[in-house]
C-alpha cells in the first residue's frame, strides 16, 4: 500500500490505532506519496485491507509463496 491509499483511508475512515506509539512516525509528505506505507502493525495493515474490501494473507498462504 503507498502513502497516498494509506492515508485515503485513514481519512475516509478516522482509523486510528490502539497503539499509536510509531504509527505512521514518518509522516508521508506528497513527495512520499508514492512510497510504500512505514510503521504500521498488523492490525492497522488488516483494517485497511478491510476498507478495500481485501484482506491480508494466512499463515500457510504466505508459506506456500514462499
Amino acid at each position: 500500500m503507498t502513502n497516498a491509499r494509506f492515508m485515503r483511508f485513514v481519512d475516509a475512515s478516522g482509523y486510528r490505532p490502539t497503539d499509536a506509539a510509531n504509527f505512521l512516525k514518518h509522516e508521508p509528505n506528497v513527495s512520499a506519496s508514492e512510497q510504500p506505507v512505514r510503521w504500521v502493525s498488523r492490525e492497522d495493515a488488516a483494517a485497511f485491507c478491510s476498507f478495500e474490501g481485501k484482506r491480508l494473507p494466512r499463515p500457510f498462504e504466505l508459506q506456500r509463496a514462499a
